[in-house]
């Protein structure tokens, strides 16, 4: 994970998503704590705006059934 956004790289965490339309804001300065959103810095893989460190089905995005699960 990055701290920062690469004003280079339009999608700093390689999600899929651009860093422009994640929109999450960090009201204490940590990117992991964002509300309103998914955080530019930090991976989201399904594009369901619950970055994979709190998401309890990271590759799922309807978070029913994650799909690496068997």
């Amino acid at each position: 994970d990055h701290l920062t956004t690469d004003p280079l790289d339009a999608d700093t965490d390689d999600d899929g998503l651009l860093d422009g339309s994640e929109g999450g804001i960090s009201f204490d300065g940590d990117p992991k704590n964002v509300k309103g959103g998914t955080s530019p810095v930090l991976f989201d893989t399904d594009g369901d705006k619950l970055g994979d460190a709190c998401d309890t089905c990271p590759k799922d995005a309807k978070n029913d059934v994650d799909a690496s699960a068997s």
